[in-house]
């Protein structure tokens, strides 16, 4: 039982007793201690013995009084070894002493302000800075030794080390002494907001916050960081760190520069979980290997050149490898771009929502020595109602690579002034294999005026894109718009089981084409829906192309009329050649194209020999008269085409 009465106590030569809590004399032995210049005195302990044990209460005198002094200048208790000192001053002031095993240190300012530890004493010098130690896990100690702290199976908080947690002191020397003690190690936020200055570097830790105080999306916004310097990065971290469950807010004004978090070339293993950040310029900076970010949303950036998440900003060559975003929410607005991929090889990306008013939703643009190769989108939003493009991808360098990209179950949205897919390759790098599988491409709309739905090649080359078993909806309200536009450096590509109409999914305007061709070869589309339109497809592709099984295109009928040389400038089946003059040569033919077949609604017409191969006619035939039937078919062997009377 704790006693914290001291009865009868007598100082030298009789002086006066105190009298504590109403015990008599002789519950009480007290005997002066010449060593440590106080009085021990214990409940039903040996009188005299001079060293204080569990259960005793101390008198400390002051220095230069001896035992004839006239009172005591403290008192402390001693339980199960274990002295209470108020605050960190208290403890740097303590004497050591071997009387008790440990120190209760109340709070670091003032007791209970959550800065609380035990601590045990060496009579080494503290390791860390110099002897100094680091205010927290290590206290220097009177006569230069150092105060250990115990901090047992629990995560400190930063609150050990003296930072106040209230969101405006600036905590930054005392959060980056507790996340480099925590390296191996868990620091726990708590439900407190910690502003810092500087850049918190961090390593393999785990960082968490608290469990309350989550707002209605299941997020933490009571626990975390502030940041206070424009421009800042508030986290660099490096390897095998975990961080869950808190918040980053910047600096007012998300400005042009600095991140949220910010790995490193050589970082590896970090899993970012949980977190929400807001009002910085990048969200995210990912460079190294093997990092996940999930169920983490990113708001309120907005300037020129920042992202929610940039992958690969400092990473060459694909280096930046096997990174993981999925379940996150990412919103940006102005010139900013949701998500910015620079240098990538293996990025996963699954489950994603990247949407708001920004430039890009997701761009792919690596640049010098950059490369982004082998990403794996799957069932996530890549951009809606963006200014620009949900989903850019260009090359930003002669030297940059893009290959195989494959989108699947994905989304994307545009709003007025570029198409939803835009894939260029502007600066002359090598883009080569993107393939959509399932992607949901819709626009439309009274604010889209000459909008396509997507456009491929327009500017330098790309091949190998693939649109198979997917989805573009909705037109422009010129009706000037293109679903799917191939440029003139687009080739090689497919478009297979595609549903394109300016009706679907509800959407709305007018199509003045399903599909715009400019002479491109190596073009597979087969297998589609692109009823609805002006047009199914508009202009021609050339060699080794096929064009079959699609619905609205091989029952269209278009009219050319008769002359020397007709040009069939859209990849219809069917043809009206209209007046009788004698044809001689047929262009905008493609191997895989035939048959044609040729109505004569007007009167006979003559197809005669006599033109320019690759572009003449084998064999003459004459139709029998109006509404006549005649088929042609190109042998590749001869260069030219053909003919022969149906009816």
């Amino acid at each position: 039982m704790r006693r914290w009465a001291i009865v009868g106590l007598l100082v030298a030569a009789g002086l006066a007793a105190w009298s504590f809590g109403g015990l008599r004399p002789a519950e009480a032995a007290c005997a002066y201690s010449a060593a440590s210049n106080s009085w021990p005195c214990r409940n039903a302990s040996p009188a005299g013995s001079g060293a204080a044990l569990p259960g005793d209460v101390v008198l400390g005198f002051r220095p230069s009084l001896g035992a004839g002094s006239d009172g005591p200048l403290s008192i402390q208790q001693i339980t199960g070894g274990v002295t209470t000192v108020a605050n960190q001053a208290a403890l740097k002031a303590l004497a050591p002493s071997t009387t008790y095993t440990s120190v209760d240190r109340a709070g670091y300012t003032t007791a209970g302000d959550g800065g609380g530890a035990t601590y045990s004493y060496s009579s080494s010098a503290c390791s860390l800075n110099s002897g100094a130690g680091d205010n927290g896990s290590q206290v220097q100690a009177q006569g230069g030794g150092c105060w250990l702290a115990k901090f047992g199976t629990s995560a400190p908080s930063p609150k050990v080390w003296g930072c106040a947690g209230n969101g405006s002191t600036n905590d930054a020397t005392c959060m980056q002494a507790a996340v480099s003690w925590a390296v191996g190690g868990q620091i726990s936020l708590g439900c407190s907001m910690y502003a810092v200055g500087s850049t918190i570097t961090l390593d393999n830790i785990k960082l968490t916050g608290c469990s309350s105080g989550r707002n209605d999306d299941g997020f933490n916004s009571t626990s975390g960081f502030v940041g206070l310097t424009a421009g800042m990065t508030v986290l660099s971290v490096g390897n095998s760190s975990i961080l869950q469950d808190f918040t980053i807010e910047g600096p007012s004004g998300s400005g042009t520069s600095g991140a949220a978090i910010a790995t490193s070339t050589t970082s590896i293993d970090d899993r970012l979980e949980k977190l929400m950040i807001w009002n910085n310029c990048d969200g995210i900076e990912l460079n190294g290997n093997t990092i996940t970010v999930n169920l983490t949303n990113i708001y309120n950036f907005n300037g020129s050149g920042c992202a929610g998440i940039k992958v690969g900003n400092l990473g060459t060559n694909a280096s930046t490898t096997d990174m993981r975003v999925t379940n996150g929410n990412i919103y940006g607005a102005g010139s900013a771009v949701g998500m910015m991929i620079l240098d990538a090889g293996g990025l996963y990306l699954d489950g994603n929502d990247i949407g708001g008013a920004m430039l890009y939703g997701t761009e792919i643009c690596p640049g010098t020595n950059q490369g982004v190769w082998w990403l794996f989108a799957t069932n996530t939003v890549l951009g809606d109602t963006t200014t620009n493009n949900p989903l850019h991808i260009d090359t930003c360098a002669a030297s940059a690579s893009i290959r195989g990209l494959k989108f699947d179950g994905t989304w994307t949205a545009n709003n007025t002034t570029g198409p939803g897919i835009n894939i260029n390759n502007l600066d002359g790098g090598t883009e080569d294999g993107i393939w959509f599988i399932g992607h949901r491409q819709m626009g439309g709309g009274s604010s889209q005026t000459n909008v396509d739905g997507i456009d491929i090649g327009v500017t330098g080359t790309v091949v190998d894109v693939s649109f198979d078993g997917s989805h573009v909806c909705g037109g422009s309200t010129s009706g000037a718009g293109t679903g799917i536009y191939f440029g003139t450096g687009a080739g090689g590509f497919a478009v297979r089981g595609t549903q394109i109409n300016q009706n679907c999914g509800g959407e709305g305007g007018t199509l003045a084409a399903a599909i715009g061709l400019n002479s491109n070869a190596n073009v597979t589309i087969v297998g589609n829906d692109l009823c609805g339109n002006t047009k199914p497809v508009s202009g021609t592709p050339t060699s080794n192309s096929v064009v079959e099984a699609n619905r609205c295109l091989n029952s269209t009928t278009e009219s050319v009329a008769s002359a020397t040389s007709i040009a069939l400038l859209d990849p219809n089946m069917v043809w009206n050649v209209t007046g009788t003059t004698t044809v001689e040569n047929i262009t905008g033919w493609w191997l895989g194209m035939t048959p044609i077949y040729f109505v004569t609604p007007t009167g006979a017409v003559t197809f005669s020999t006599g033109g320019t191969s690759p572009n003449a006619i084998c064999n003459s035939v004459t139709s029998s008269g109006a509404n006549s039937l005649v088929s042609a078919f190109y042998v590749p062997a001869v260069g030219c085409w053909a003919m022969q009377l149906v009816h």
